[in-house]
Protein backbone atom coordinates (compact mmCIF):
# COMPACT_ATOMS: atom_id res chain seq x y z
CA UNK A 1 0.00 0.00 0.00
CA UNK A 2 1.54 3.31 -1.03
CA UNK A 3 1.80 6.38 1.21
CA UNK A 4 -1.01 8.24 -0.59
CA UNK A 5 -3.48 5.42 0.09
CA UNK A 6 -2.40 5.25 3.73
CA UNK A 7 -3.03 8.98 4.13
CA UNK A 8 -6.44 8.74 2.44
CA UNK A 9 -7.51 5.78 4.58
CA UNK A 10 -6.25 7.50 7.74
CA UNK A 11 -8.21 10.61 6.78
CA UNK A 12 -11.38 8.59 6.23
CA UNK A 13 -10.95 6.83 9.57
CA UNK A 14 -10.45 10.20 11.28
CA UNK A 15 -13.63 11.61 9.72
CA UNK A 16 -15.66 8.50 10.53
CA UNK A 17 -14.36 8.54 14.08
CA UNK A 18 -15.25 12.21 14.43
CA UNK A 19 -18.73 11.65 13.07
CA UNK A 20 -19.25 8.72 15.44
CA UNK A 21 -18.16 10.86 18.39
CA UNK A 22 -20.42 13.71 17.28
CA UNK A 23 -23.33 11.29 16.86
CA UNK A 24 -22.70 9.91 20.36
CA UNK A 25 -22.70 13.41 21.85
CA UNK A 26 -25.86 14.32 19.92
CA UNK A 27 -27.54 11.15 21.17
CA UNK A 28 -26.51 11.92 24.76
CA UNK A 29 -27.69 15.49 24.37
CA UNK A 30 -31.04 14.30 23.03
CA UNK A 31 -31.26 11.98 26.04
CA UNK A 32 -30.58 14.88 28.39
CA UNK A 33 -33.25 16.99 26.69
CA UNK A 34 -35.72 14.10 27.10
CA UNK A 35 -34.78 13.81 30.78
CA UNK A 36 -35.32 17.53 31.24
CA UNK A 37 -38.78 17.37 29.66
CA UNK A 38 -39.64 14.49 32.00
CA UNK A 39 -38.61 16.59 34.99
CA UNK A 40 -35.52 14.51 35.80
CA UNK A 41 -33.48 17.55 36.72
CA UNK A 42 -31.04 15.77 39.05
CA UNK A 43 -30.09 13.44 36.22
CA UNK A 44 -29.54 16.31 33.81
CA UNK A 45 -27.35 18.23 36.28
CA UNK A 46 -25.22 15.15 36.99
CA UNK A 47 -24.91 13.82 33.43
CA UNK A 48 -24.35 17.21 31.81
CA UNK A 49 -21.68 17.98 34.40
CA UNK A 50 -19.89 14.74 33.56
CA UNK A 51 -20.01 15.40 29.83
CA UNK A 52 -18.65 18.92 30.33
CA UNK A 53 -15.76 17.63 32.46
CA UNK A 54 -14.69 15.12 29.83
CA UNK A 55 -14.63 17.84 27.18
CA UNK A 56 -17.67 16.84 25.13
CA UNK A 57 -18.65 19.01 22.18
CA UNK A 58 -21.82 21.13 22.23
CA UNK A 59 -20.75 22.42 25.65
CA UNK A 60 -22.94 25.49 25.23
CA UNK A 61 -26.07 23.32 25.04
CA UNK A 62 -24.85 21.19 27.95
CA UNK A 63 -24.19 24.26 30.11
CA UNK A 64 -27.63 25.65 29.31
CA UNK A 65 -29.41 22.40 30.18
CA UNK A 66 -27.42 22.08 33.39
CA UNK A 67 -28.10 25.69 34.35
CA UNK A 68 -31.86 25.62 33.80
CA UNK A 69 -32.11 22.22 35.53
CA UNK A 70 -30.37 23.74 38.54
CA UNK A 71 -32.97 26.53 38.47
CA UNK A 72 -35.73 23.92 38.58
CA UNK A 73 -34.01 22.30 41.57
CA UNK A 74 -33.75 25.74 43.23
CA UNK A 75 -29.98 25.36 43.41
CA UNK A 76 -29.51 29.00 42.52
CA UNK A 77 -25.79 29.11 43.28
CA UNK A 78 -25.07 26.32 40.78
CA UNK A 79 -27.52 27.80 38.28
CA UNK A 80 -25.88 31.23 38.45
CA UNK A 81 -22.32 29.93 38.08
CA UNK A 82 -23.25 27.59 35.22
CA UNK A 83 -25.20 30.20 33.26
CA UNK A 84 -22.42 32.76 33.75
CA UNK A 85 -19.92 30.23 32.39
CA UNK A 86 -22.16 29.68 29.37
CA UNK A 87 -22.40 33.42 28.67
CA UNK A 88 -18.66 34.02 29.20
CA UNK A 89 -17.44 31.03 27.15
CA UNK A 90 -19.99 31.16 24.32
CA UNK A 91 -21.19 34.79 24.04
CA UNK A 92 -22.48 34.34 20.47
CA UNK A 93 -24.31 31.05 21.02
CA UNK A 94 -28.09 30.90 20.79
CA UNK A 95 -27.97 28.99 24.07
CA UNK A 96 -26.14 31.93 25.66
CA UNK A 97 -28.96 34.24 24.54
CA UNK A 98 -31.51 32.05 26.30
CA UNK A 99 -29.08 31.69 29.19
CA UNK A 100 -29.17 35.44 29.76
CA UNK A 101 -32.93 35.30 30.26
CA UNK A 102 -32.58 32.38 32.67
CA UNK A 103 -29.79 34.13 34.58
CA UNK A 104 -32.04 37.17 34.93
CA UNK A 105 -34.70 34.91 36.44
CA UNK A 106 -32.16 33.58 38.94
CA UNK A 107 -31.08 37.09 39.91
CA UNK A 108 -34.70 38.07 40.50
CA UNK A 109 -35.39 34.93 42.52
CA UNK A 110 -32.42 35.66 44.77
CA UNK A 111 -33.46 39.26 45.41
CA UNK A 112 -31.05 40.89 42.95
CA UNK A 113 -33.64 42.71 40.87
CA UNK A 114 -31.34 45.62 40.07
CA UNK A 115 -28.71 43.23 38.71
CA UNK A 116 -31.39 41.51 36.63
CA UNK A 117 -32.55 44.83 35.20
CA UNK A 118 -28.99 45.76 34.25
CA UNK A 119 -28.46 42.35 32.62
CA UNK A 120 -31.65 42.64 30.54
CA UNK A 121 -30.85 46.23 29.54
CA UNK A 122 -27.34 45.31 28.35
CA UNK A 123 -28.61 42.28 26.46
CA UNK A 124 -31.36 44.31 24.77
CA UNK A 125 -28.67 46.39 23.02
CA UNK A 126 -26.99 43.33 21.46
CA UNK A 127 -27.91 41.94 18.01
CA UNK A 128 -28.42 38.45 19.50
CA UNK A 129 -31.38 39.78 21.48
CA UNK A 130 -33.55 40.30 18.38
CA UNK A 131 -35.71 37.14 18.82
CA UNK A 132 -36.24 38.01 22.48
CA UNK A 133 -37.06 41.72 22.23
CA UNK A 134 -40.66 41.36 23.40
CA UNK A 135 -39.68 39.20 26.38
CA UNK A 136 -36.92 41.63 27.31
CA UNK A 137 -39.19 44.67 27.03
CA UNK A 138 -41.72 42.98 29.29
CA UNK A 139 -39.13 41.98 31.87
CA UNK A 140 -37.49 45.40 31.83
CA UNK A 141 -40.85 47.15 32.13
CA UNK A 142 -41.92 44.92 35.01
CA UNK A 143 -38.71 45.65 36.91
CA UNK A 144 -38.84 49.38 36.17
CA UNK A 145 -42.34 49.31 37.62
CA UNK A 146 -41.01 47.50 40.70
CA UNK A 147 -38.57 50.39 41.23
CA UNK A 148 -41.23 53.05 40.69
CA UNK A 149 -39.89 54.22 37.33
CA UNK A 150 -43.44 54.57 36.07
CA UNK A 151 -43.02 56.36 32.73
CA UNK A 152 -40.08 54.19 31.66
CA UNK A 153 -42.07 51.14 32.66
CA UNK A 154 -45.05 52.18 30.55
CA UNK A 155 -42.81 52.71 27.51
CA UNK A 156 -41.15 49.31 27.88
CA UNK A 157 -44.45 47.51 28.44
CA UNK A 158 -45.99 49.25 25.42
CA UNK A 159 -43.09 47.99 23.30
CA UNK A 160 -43.73 44.44 24.54
CA UNK A 161 -47.49 44.71 24.04
CA UNK A 162 -47.11 45.97 20.46
CA UNK A 163 -45.44 42.74 19.30
CA UNK A 164 -48.29 40.36 18.57
CA UNK A 165 -47.86 36.66 19.23
CA UNK A 166 -44.70 37.06 21.29
CA UNK A 167 -43.99 35.89 24.81
CA UNK A 168 -44.55 38.73 27.24
CA UNK A 169 -47.17 40.44 25.08
CA UNK A 170 -50.24 39.36 27.04
CA UNK A 171 -48.62 40.00 30.42
CA UNK A 172 -47.55 43.48 29.36
CA UNK A 173 -51.02 44.23 28.00
CA UNK A 174 -52.60 43.11 31.27
CA UNK A 175 -50.46 45.45 33.36
CA UNK A 176 -51.12 48.36 31.01
CA UNK A 177 -54.87 47.73 31.03
CA UNK A 178 -55.00 47.89 34.82
CA UNK A 179 -52.95 51.09 35.01
CA UNK A 180 -51.28 49.82 38.19
CA UNK A 181 -48.38 52.25 38.14
CA UNK A 182 -48.23 52.94 41.86
CA UNK A 183 -47.12 51.35 45.13
CA UNK A 184 -49.60 49.86 47.58
CA UNK A 185 -49.55 47.95 50.85
CA UNK A 186 -51.05 44.53 50.19
CA UNK A 187 -52.78 42.95 53.17
CA UNK A 188 -54.06 39.70 51.69
CA UNK A 189 -54.95 37.71 48.58
CA UNK A 190 -58.02 35.46 48.31
CA UNK A 191 -59.44 33.09 45.74
CA UNK A 192 -62.90 33.90 47.13
CA UNK A 193 -64.08 37.44 46.36
CA UNK A 194 -66.37 37.65 49.40
CA UNK A 195 -63.43 37.07 51.76
CA UNK A 196 -61.48 39.84 50.08
CA UNK A 197 -64.43 42.23 50.28
CA UNK A 198 -64.88 41.41 53.98
CA UNK A 199 -61.27 42.31 54.78
CA UNK A 200 -61.44 45.46 52.65
CA UNK A 201 -64.58 46.56 54.53
CA UNK A 202 -62.86 46.01 57.87
CA UNK A 203 -59.88 48.08 56.75
CA UNK A 204 -62.17 50.87 55.52
CA UNK A 205 -63.95 50.91 58.88
CA UNK A 206 -60.56 51.61 60.47
CA UNK A 207 -59.92 54.55 58.16
CA UNK A 208 -57.77 52.87 55.52
CA UNK A 209 -58.29 53.52 51.80
CA UNK A 210 -58.64 49.82 50.96
CA UNK A 211 -59.62 48.31 47.61
CA UNK A 212 -59.65 44.92 45.90
CA UNK A 213 -57.50 44.32 42.82
CA UNK A 214 -58.04 41.23 40.69
CA UNK A 215 -55.34 39.28 38.90
CA UNK A 216 -55.14 35.95 37.11
CA UNK A 217 -52.40 33.32 37.30
CA UNK A 218 -52.48 29.79 35.87
CA UNK A 219 -56.17 30.21 35.10
CA UNK A 220 -57.04 31.17 38.69
CA UNK A 221 -58.41 34.52 39.85
CA UNK A 222 -56.87 36.17 42.90
CA UNK A 223 -58.58 38.99 44.78
CA UNK A 224 -55.86 41.12 46.34
CA UNK A 225 -56.72 43.45 49.21
CA UNK A 226 -54.58 46.58 49.04
CA UNK A 227 -54.33 49.93 50.79
CA UNK A 228 -53.40 53.20 49.11
CA UNK A 229 -51.94 54.20 45.77
CA UNK A 230 -48.59 55.89 46.33
CA UNK A 231 -46.13 57.35 43.85
CA UNK A 232 -43.12 56.48 46.04
CA UNK A 233 -42.14 53.25 47.75
CA UNK A 234 -41.30 55.10 50.97
CA UNK A 235 -44.93 56.19 51.37
CA UNK A 236 -46.17 52.65 50.84
CA UNK A 237 -43.63 51.28 53.33
CA UNK A 238 -44.80 53.75 55.96
CA UNK A 239 -48.42 52.68 55.40
CA UNK A 240 -47.38 49.02 55.59
CA UNK A 241 -45.71 49.61 58.98
CA UNK A 242 -48.87 51.31 60.22
CA UNK A 243 -50.98 48.33 59.12
CA UNK A 244 -48.64 45.90 60.85
CA UNK A 245 -48.89 47.90 64.06
CA UNK A 246 -52.68 47.56 63.80
CA UNK A 247 -52.38 43.80 63.45
CA UNK A 248 -52.62 43.47 59.65
CA UNK A 249 -49.68 41.65 58.01
CA UNK A 250 -48.77 43.51 54.84
CA UNK A 251 -46.12 43.97 52.19
CA UNK A 252 -45.38 46.60 49.59
CA UNK A 253 -46.31 45.89 45.95
CA UNK A 254 -45.48 45.79 43.11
Amino acid sequence: MNLKKVIVIAGILFIVGGLAAAFAVSSELAGLQASFLKGEYDTVVSDAGGMIKRGASQRDALLYLRGVSAVKLKDYELAQSTLKQLIDDFPSSRWAAQGRLSLGDVLEMTGKSQDALELYTRFQKEPASEPYRSQLSYRIGRLQRQFGRWEESKTSLQQAASTSGSLGTSQASEILSKEEFYFSAQVGAFSTESNANKLASELKSRGYSAFVAKSSADGKILNKVRVGKFSTKAEAEEKSRQLQQDGFPSRVVP
